[in-house]
């Protein structure tokens, strides 16, 4: 009966990204994506979520309306994602354990959901007046998202995941961390796990940052995003996670030295230290959890880090444990999901099937060693690595919120990267992708060259 709901409530999405406007697609999208957990499954086999049908539906849009030159000779990253196809479709082709159609389903779906939906993002961003609706749309998505997250704070207690999630036969990872017995109290809002939320909510406060630093149009409504900065900060101390934390520092770090003037670095830096010591000395709550997020840099952790992956020991032992099952398929890898579906790894202790050397095993760099081997990893690091350099050279074509945007993509990018590395992608790709799509015609719209878009 929840199948058949959430078949209805596709079906409305798939309306509205199907009628609207490019930009309103995007935030169609985007709600879907936030609001509906990648549990919610409604094609067994091939595993179809909510979110992919939403990601194919848009995906057939970008195919009707976009064109071929279009892709190769205005998209900037056209050559790198064609290279990185053909390695996808190599790795999943060396993979035996699954019929030619998964092999090239597979391959196909990875590249779509880990790539090429930048390239979807930045073609339905046409101007400038569809980045700020696609942001207010944002603005609003989050405010919701925090006003849950305090609720789950409040209660104890996720309503919404534990409904859809025993609809789903799904693990109730929202709930789980907020048991008693839990190692750490997290919550993860309308989202599917804590850490996950961590990230969305990291990138969005970056994206505040940018906007009320870099237009007038959102520094009019300064105190309204000064508002939605303040529950993103909360949201993220009950998150109650190191690496959201520290990629979110990252990325600002970057965004503040390199992007801003001394007078808004002054200003971040003092509101910064106010809101963060009128938290400490004036709620007790909030006190007990900044004091848990700092222990959470500390090696002395008791045994939470630990089980967690998080301590160096545990570092080494899955490092030891992947290169060892990546030596058995050093240049392919064992194919897309294998350590699900070969070692039989899940997150949480009580659904794993693989030794205990794997216990947390849970960074992106363990993924590429064995999954998708030398080739994978070859892709990924080209992919940054032309990225990063497409960047810095823009510098000199744009104007100056075109730098600003494009220190903020690096700060972003930079973050993103510490993130996976730290605890894994944990399905961040497709989000971040998108908010990376858009910068990228932002810093193209911002070109004194107008006919460079």
């Amino acid at each position: 009966m929840i199948k058949l709901l959430f078949f209805g409530i596709l079906l409305v999405f798939a309306y509205q990204i199907i009628s609207r406007p490019a930009a309103q697609k995007l935030s169609w999208l985007l709600g879907g994506i936030l609001f509906i957990p990648n549990y919610v499954i409604l094609v067994n086999s091939p595993q179809i979520p909510f979110y992919k049908a939403l990601l194919y539906i848009i995906l057939l849009m970008c195919l009707k309306f976009s064109t071929s030159s279009n892709f190769i000779k205005k998209f900037p990253f056209s050559k790198v994602f064609i290279f990185i196809l053909f390695i996808y479709l190599m790795i999943g082709l060396s993979d035996s354990r699954v019929s030619l159609f998964y092999q090239i389903y597979r391959s196909v779906n990875f590249f779509i959901e880990r790539f090429f939906i930048l390239y979807i993002a930045w073609f339905f961003v046409k101007n400038i007046d569809d980045f700020r609706f696609i942001f207010e749309r944002l603005y609003w998505f989050f405010f919701i998202l925090c006003i849950y997250g305090i609720s789950n704070f409040l209660t104890r207690n996720n309503e919404f995941n534990e409904l859809l999630s025993a609809g789903f036969g799904a693990v109730d990872f929202a709930n789980y961390n907020m048991r008693e017995d839990a190692e750490r109290f997290r919550v993860a809002s309308f989202t599917p796990h804590p850490i996950y939320y961590g990230f969305l909510l990291s990138v969005m406060l970056l994206m505040e940052l940018y906007v009320i630093t870099a237009y007038k149009h959102f520094r009019k409504q300064k105190y309204k995003h000064v508002l939605l900065i303040i529950l993103l900060l909360i949201n993220l101390v009950l998150v109650n996670s190191r690496t959201p934390i520290l990629s979110f520092l990252l990325g600002s770090f970057i965004y503040v030295i390199f992007a801003l003037n001394t007078k808004y670095k002054m200003q971040i830096i003092i509101s910064t230290s106010v809101l963060v010591l009128f938290s400490f000395f004036i709620s007790s709550s909030a006190r007990t959890l900044l004091l848990n997020s700092i222990s959470a840099f500390s090696q002395n952790d008791n045994n939470s880090q630990f089980q967690n992956g998080s301590s160096l020991e545990m570092r080494e032992m899955q490092l030891e444990a992947s290169l060892i099952i990546f030596a058995q398929s050093p240049i392919t890898g064992h194919g897309f999901n294998y350590i699900q579906e070969g070692l039989g790894y899940a997150s949480e202790k009580e659904d794993r099937e693989s030794g205990g050397e794997l216990y947390g095993f849970e960074s992106y760099s363990y993924k590429l060693l064995i999954e998708e081997g030398i080739l994978g990893i070859v892709a990924n690091f080209i992919f940054v690595f032309v990225a990063l350099l497409w960047l810095l050279k823009m510098r000199s074509k744009v104007n100056s919120v075109g730098k600003k945007t494009i220190f903020l993509t690096i700060g972003l990018l930079m973050s993103f990267v510490a993130f996976i590395l730290g605890t894994g992608d944990l399905g961040t790709f497709i989000f971040f992708m998108i908010i990376f799509g858009m910068n990228v015609k932002l810093i193209m719209l911002s070109s004194y060259n107008s006919s460079y878009v």
